[in-house]
């Protein structure tokens, strides 16, 4: 086995449970899961995710009321209504991906309320 060095983090309690909780679910120990957070870091040259500052758009969007939000009663409703979203190719492509991703796992997504909280919250 090759040398290893030691690294320490702080973070907060509930982070450290929940992120626990669910590497447990997947069958992966903290440790693991920081070494290939760093393996991937290291590969792409950068984060492995998109991480951007939201322009003043995305910040008004938040501060909507969340019950103004448009809501669908099934993907087949969402698909119907995409005639009407004004996205680039890219976007398209990406809604379509993770729509067909729900309809294949049937993994529901989170409240509105609760998803705007929390990108409020790392803001």
């Amino acid at each position: 086995m090759s040398r290893t060095t030691q690294m320490q983090i702080r973070i907060e309690p509930e982070l450290k449970a929940e992120a626990e909780a669910v590497l447990s679910r997947l069958g992966l120990k903290p440790t693991e899961y920081i070494r290939m957070a760093l393996n991937q870091l290291v590969l792409n040259k950068g984060l492995p995710f998109d991480a951007r500052i939201p322009n003043n758009d995305t910040i008004a969007a938040l501060e909507e009321p969340a019950h103004k939000l448009r809501q669908f009663e099934s993907t087949k409703e969402v698909f119907a209504d995409l005639t009407n979203l004004p996205l680039t190719d890219e976007q398209r492509t990406e809604l379509d991906r993770r729509l067909d991703a729900y309809e294949t796992d049937k993994i529901e997504g989170r409240e509105a309320d609760e998803v705007i909280a929390e990108i409020k919250q790392r803001l």
